[in-house]
């Protein structure tokens, strides 16, 4: 089992008055809590604490070393709130103007922070930045100089390094837009005969690039890695003979009661992959292997990562659009609408990348 804590914060230089609850300061500008409650109680705590003095107050709290969350309280109104599990964070762009941070760059910091994918490394880059201990336990409170935190650089620095490493034009791997058109795929047969079927692995039905197309007029196509190619449409029978989805489902061993965030591969995986157990970046799910001993994950919100066999993150990718398939080094996106809107929208591409390798 992980650190599972929670801890209330708040930022002032004058600790305003608050009954029934030990607040000590162990860092310049900010006062933490130093009684023991659960999370729930902190949360509803900090909140209550930030209405009746009128100050700001911060929130955090850690499960199992592997979610982490932390909220802003201004005059008892949550302005920001974030959490590892969560793709729909508020009010981030407020965090340097609260706990006064002018300095140029605050705002990209704070954002390429929050991206950490380490729980315990995201911990020590935000304490860092706020300037205060957030893990606080009892054991640490009759050695105050163990809490005491400053607004520092350097931590950063470093993991900044590493983060152009596999974000910027030098990583790894890069993509490269090779193809862009309007429209929509679905991975799923339309209408009779029901129910409707997966097709096969690299095909889909294609079409609404037009306000007047529909589902009649989708188009059965191959991705063959550099397009998407017109296809022969199996007979209806024999959609459950065909390979369908991604085409991995037989490479995984299904172990009950583990870790979620834990692949384990079986014999049929590729080498050297083969009876390994991987853990995934949080936030990321297997999309596929590329073929060159890495494998590729997605967090289905235009985000790609690239894992050498060692579990190091050698490239963090941008793209358009969802990952949706992958062939021959080349990535299939697709908008928000594929799969489920069945009707024209102009915002929706495909688009077709190609990883460039170094």
């Amino acid at each position: 089992m992980g650190t599972t804590l929670s801890s209330i914060h708040i930022l002032s230089d004058k600790m305003p008055e608050v009954t029934d609850v030990t607040f000590r300061s162990f860092s310049p500008g900010w006062f933490t809590c130093t009684d023991s409650f659960d999370a729930e109680r902190n949360y509803k705590l900090a909140r209550t604490i930030s209405r009746k003095n009128g100050c700001t107050v911060l929130f955090f709290s850690v499960f199992d070393s592997d979610y982490t969350m932390f909220s802003f309280f201004d005059k008892g109104k949550k302005v920001v709130n974030f959490s590892t599990d969560s793709a729909s964070p508020k009010g981030i762009s407020k965090i340097p103007e609260l706990i006064g941070d002018t300095r140029k760059g605050s705002h990209k910091r704070i954002s390429v922070i929050l991206k950490c994918s380490d729980d315990d490394l995201l911990v020590s880059l935000l304490e860092e930045y706020f300037g205060v201990a957030l893990l606080v336990c009892d054991e640490l409170l009759g050695n105050p100089e163990e809490l005491a935190r400053k607004r520092d650089d350097r931590l950063y620095a470093g993991y900044l390094e590493e983060y152009k490493k596999i974000c910027g034009k030098d990583a790894a791997v890069t993509a490269t837009l090779v193809k862009e058109m309007r429209g929509k795929i679905f991975s799923k047969t339309f209408g009779p005969p029901f129910p409707r079927k997966s097709c096969p692995r690299h095909h889909f039905y294609f079409g609404y690039e037009t306000p007047s197309d529909n589902f009649r007029t989708l188009r059965y196509v191959c991705f063959t890695g550099e397009e998407l190619s017109p296809s022969t449409e199996p007979d209806a029978g024999d959609f459950s003979s065909l390979p369908a989805g991604p085409g991995f489902e037989n490479i995984f061993l299904h172990v009950p009661n583990t870790d979620p965030d834990l692949i384990f591969f079986n014999e049929n995986a590729p080498d050297p992959y083969k009876l390994k157990v991987i853990k995934t970046p949080r936030g990321f799910y297997f999309f596929s292997f590329d073929g060159r001993g890495n494998i590729l994950f997605t967090d289905y919100k235009r985000t790609l990562l690239v894992m050498n066999v060692d579990e190091k993150v050698i490239a963090r990718v941008s793209l358009k659009g969802d990952p949706t398939d992958f062939r021959d080094g080349y990535i299939l996106t697709a908008g928000f609408g594929s799969e489920w809107a069945g009707e024209y929208s102009p915002t929706d591409y495909i688009r077709i990348y190609k990883l460039n390798y170094k």
